[in-house]
């Protein structure tokens, strides 16, 4: 490849780089996060950019942050818990920390699991009708489920 391709291809690289990675202000608040959003749309809007592409790259942001917020978690918590006691702010964001969601499993009461089964049993017998069909002791109509989709997505798969 020619010097002249070469530096074309690595300058057209820091464009798209540049594409997804807005100027982040020290200031952190909904209306900043609308604004560093909109930015990155910017060059997707003005057809400067592939929208696939700026999706990737996005989803692989994405896939890094939440990984890198797993790793510092548990030490954000330690700091967390000194800041909730004085009420200081941090890049004017309040810090507090929160006990966990409650929940409840109920599995070790047999009628709720009995039930679960007939829900369960019943369902998959919904799914097998194409058509209302009438229940032959009680004469009611049984109609089959109602199917919905959720909105259609782009499935990555990153190696």
């Amino acid at each position: 490849m020619g010097a002249s391709k070469e530096l074309f291809m690595q300058e057209r690289e820091a464009e798209m780089n540049q594409e997804i990675s807005p100027v982040i202000s020290e200031k952190y608040s909904k209306q900043s996060q609308i604004e560093i959003a909109e930015r990155m749309l910017f060059n997707v809007d003005e057809g400067h950019a592939n929208p696939l592409t700026i999706f990737i790259k996005l989803r692989n942001l994405q896939a890094a942050v939440e990984m890198a917020i797993d790793l510092v978690k548990p030490l954000a918590l330690e700091e967390g818990q000194k800041l909730s006691k004085t009420g200081e702010k941090i890049s004017g964001v309040q810090v507090s920390v929160v006990g966990g969601k409650r929940s409840c499993d109920y599995s070790n009461d047999r009628e709720w699991t009995g039930l679960k089964e007939k829900i369960k049993d019943r369902e998959e017998f919904l799914k097998g009708l194409q058509k209302p069909m009438a229940d032959i002791e009680t004469g009611e109509i049984i109609n089959p489920p109602i199917i919905k989709y959720s909105q259609d997505t782009v499935n990555l798969k990153f190696a």
